[in-house]
C-alpha cells in the first residue's frame, strides 16, 4: 500500500480526481465497474497504479445499472475486495449529496 497524496495519485498514476480523493479521504463514494456493478463504498486504499482495495465496515451495498434498489453483496468481504483500476468506469464523490 502506497502512501501518496491526492495530487500524486492523479499526476503519477493517472487516477481520476474522485478516485484519488476516495483513497485519501474516507467518505461516501460510488464506484461503477465495466460489468455494470455499482458499489457504494466509504474507504478505498491505493495498492498500486493498477489496483485498489475497497474496504471498511460501511462497504455494504451494490447494484447494477438500472436496478432501483441496492442489495447486500452476496459475500460480506470483511477484509475488503481488490479491484483492477482499469475495470472502473466512473467514480462519484457524495453520490447522494453531502
Amino acid at each position: 500500500m502506497m502512501d501518496m497524496d491526492e495530487q500524486q495519485l492523479i499526476r503519477e498514476w493517472g487516477y481520476s480526481p474522485h478516485l484519488a480523493k476516495a483513497c485519501v479521504d474516507p467518505f461516501d463514494y460510488a464506484i461503477a465497474l465495466v460489468d455494470g456493478t455499482v458499489w457504494r463504498v466509504h474507504e478505498v486504499v491505493a495498492l498500486s497504479k493498477d489496483w485498489i482495495r475497497i474496504e471498511g465496515k460501511e462497504f455494504c451495498e451494490h447494484k447494477h445499472w438500472g436496478d432501483t434498489k441496492a442489495q447486500e453483496p452476496e459475500y460480506p468481504f470483511p477484509r475488503g475486495v481488490d479491484v483492477q483500476v482499469r475495470n472502473i468506469i466512473w467514480v462519484a464523490d457524495a453520490p447522494q449529496g453531502s
